[in-house]
This record gives structure tokens, sequence and C-alpha cells, in this order.
């Protein structure tokens, strides 16, 4: 499997957990009365907003450190590092963005928006930890080219 190949994987992977987070907070709202829906646009700011948090932290670590997605293991703290910084910038920077842009009462308040950010910023973090170990192990769990890989005794 070539780098290009791990990308991609990572890459869906990505997209893969930030869409199924998003469908948490949004399936329940479809089988909701006619009042509780009106909580669905409040709802669908904070995923997108979760959901895109989520997806740049990581996805700026893939960048900025390109080894990361070959399981290299001086990799992970730069990549961590980095996706930590843009996720601390979002937390700072996302709540009077989206609050000058949509304006007062989408939003149930600015605490939440904050909350919501740095919550999916951890997640964001958390996904880089969990690319590192899918490109180094793979999908079935057992190291590439490592001790007892060759004679089938996993790694």
């Amino acid at each position: 499997m070539t780098e290009r190949d791990l990308r991609h994987r990572a890459a869906a992977t990505v997209l893969l957990g930030d869409a199924a987070a998003a469908a948490l907070v949004l399936l329940p709202l479809l089988r909701a009365d006619g009042e509780t829906r009106a909580a669905l646009g409040p709802a669908l700011a904070l995923a997108f907003v979760a959901l895109g948090t989520a997806a740049a932290v990581t996805s700026l670590a893939l960048l900025v450190v390109p080894s990361l997605a070959a399981g290299g293991r001086r990799a992970v703290v730069p990549a961590m590092l980095a996706g930590s910084a843009l996720g601390a910038g979002a937390v700072l920077i996302v709540p009077p963005v989206v609050d000058a842009v949509t304006g007062p009462g989408l939003l149930p308040s600015a605490a939440l928006l904050t909350y919501v950010t740095a919550a999916a910023a951890s997640l964001g973090v958390a996904q880089i930890l969990a690319l590192h170990r899918f490109a180094r192990v793979g999908g079935h769990g057992c190291r590439r080219g490592g001790p007892g890989v060759a004679d089938g005794r996993g790694g």
C-alpha cells in the first residue's frame, strides 16, 4: 500500500467518524414533534461547527505532518501540536465569527458554541491518534513488517 493510499484511507476515516458524530446529534431530531423540530436549525449549526472543527484539526495535522499517514512515531507529537493549536484557535475564533455571521438567536448561547467547538477539537486530536494507529498497524490490527508478521504470529 502506498503512502497516497494511506492518506486516502485516513481522510475517509476522518470523514466517516465526523459524519457519524453529526448523525448522532441529528437523528433524534428527525423523529421529533413540530415544536422540537424548531431546534433543528440550532442543532444543524452546532453539528456543522463540530464537524468542521474536528475535520479541520485532523486534516491540518495530515497536511502539516505527511509522515503521520505512514505511521511514523516521530510524526505523532508534531501532528498533535498542530491539531491542538488549530483547535485552540478555533475555540477562540469560531464562536464570535458564527455569532457575527448568523446573528443572535440562531444558536442557544455563545458558551454552548464554545463548548461544542472545544469538544470537536478534542475529537480531532483523538482522531490524529487513531489515524496514526490505523496507519501503523493497518486495518487488521497487526503491524506491517514487524516481528512475527512473516511467520504468521502477528505483531
